[in-house]
């Protein structure tokens, strides 16, 4: 469940980033927003992962060899109450994704600068951009103050 969420809140983080900073949002995150949804869709749909659901696997996978296609095996009254949890779970991440961006915006404008000028970025070089932000070096003529 962690790994999935991890997930969704990557998935949002341009859309969230995109909203903070430049106070709008365009339509580069379609696919992240769609991916978002089928992984918080199949949470409560298909392993059990709501609260106000339970324990209950209500969509099945058809041609799972074929094209993957899934249909609910419930009813129209079950299947708005999955609509409203995709929702409710995607607003809640959203707000999460976009406080989380919040509290580490100069992390966020680092790498942005980073990547104006590189381009792309691996991990180690994002976390050591992380890192500067959160641990910077005490300059040695400070210990010496």
């Amino acid at each position: 469940k962690d790994e999935l969420e991890t997930k969704i809140y990557t998935l949002l983080g341009g859309r969230a980033a995109e909203e903070l900073i430049f106070g709008t949002v365009t339509t580069g995150a379609a696919n992240d927003i769609e991916r978002a949804t089928k992984i918080a869709r199949t949470m409560i749909s298909q392993y059990g992962m709501s609260e106000r659901l339970g324990l209950v696997s209500l969509e099945v996978v058809e041609n799972q060899y074929l094209d993957g296609r899934t249909a609910l095996n419930c009813s129209d009254k079950t299947a708005a109450i999955v609509d409203e949890e995709v929702i409710t779970m995607l607003k809640d991440f959203y707000t999460k994704t976009k406080e989380m961006l919040i509290e580490n915006l100069e992390c966020l404008h680092k790498v942005s600068e980073y990547l104006l000028e590189k381009e792309s970025i691996t991990g180690k070089e994002f976390m050591d951009i992380v890192n500067s932000v959160k641990n910077p070096v005490v300059e040695e003529s400070e210990n010496n103050d």
